[in-house]
């Protein structure tokens, strides 16, 4: 479906951003 395409291409993106913001934080 057009929206799990949505989600799947999304997704990632959020959670490389938490990743960088921890890192951010922890640096």
């Amino acid at each position: 479906t057009a929206l799990g395409g949505v989600l799947i291409f999304v997704r990632p993106r959020i959670l490389r951003g938490k990743l960088l913001v921890d890192m951010d934080i922890s640096l």
